[in-house]
């Protein structure tokens, strides 16, 4: 007979009851019971850890429901999306002298450029006019893409696409360039003239990638249980 104080919290236990959806409720309740009672810590460490663990798991069902996590990801990827097509389009037509002066060109802290006013000076000025196909032919990012492709079926056919594994090559494909980048700059005395083509690579990789990432990952999440 076990032990009466040596039980799960029974408030933790009821708030799992009317805040986990039907479909998955059994299954997490009975991993936290067995988590619980196969821990050899003391009770009020384990009692802690189960607080821990049912926060976390309410949190992530109330906060992050399916139909929600996937709209705030469509939205965020849009925006970004939307942001890289506007700096594009600055870089390659932008004639502002003054503008090329900024020393977050070639000095590795490229991110200043998106906090900048003239960024969005130019998205509500003549954005539109300047944006044309040419301005996204970039080899090196086609190769990149490409590359992240071939990754990403690789995991498929091995059976190791996950929502885990989709984050983590997502990560990689869309911020390595930009780590690159920030390492050529600061590593070597790079001529504004010379930048380009690494804020091109930097740039374009995201406009290939990122909204086919953030569908991968959508349909992928419809298929885990964790989500409600």
């Amino acid at each position: 007979m076990k032990n009466s104080k040596n039980t799960p919290p029974k408030i933790g236990l009821f708030l799992l009851e009317i805040c986990l959806p039907n479909s998955v409720k059994d299954e997490i309740i009975g991993d936290l019971h067995e988590q619980y009672y196969e821990s050899e810590e003391p009770i009020s460490i384990k009692q802690l850890n189960f607080w821990y663990q049912s926060a976390i798991v309410i949190w992530r069902c109330i906060m992050f429901t399916k139909k929600t996590l996937a709209l705030a990801l469509c939205v965020m990827s849009c925006a970004v999306l939307f942001i890289c097509i506007a700096a594009i389009t600055f870089i390659s037509n932008s004639t502002d002298a003054e503008a090329f002066s900024k020393p977050y060109w070639t000095d590795g802290n490229f991110y200043q450029f998106f906090l900048d006013p003239i960024l969005y000076s130019h998205i509500s000025n003549n954005m539109v006019d300047g944006i044309s196909p040419q301005l996204f032919i970039n080899i090196p990012s086609i190769l990149w893409m490409l590359g992240g492709i071939a990754i990403v079926l690789l995991l498929k056919k091995a059976s190791k696409l996950n929502l885990q594994t989709i984050a983590v090559v997502s990560l990689v494909l869309l911020v390595g360039p930009y780590i690159w980048a920030v390492f050529s700059f600061k590593t070597n005395n790079v001529p504004l003239r010379e930048s380009g083509p690494i804020l091109a690579f930097m740039l374009i990789n995201v406009v290939y990638l990122v909204v086919p990432l953030t569908i991968l990952f959508i349909k992928e999440m419809f298929k885990e249980k964790i989500f409600a």
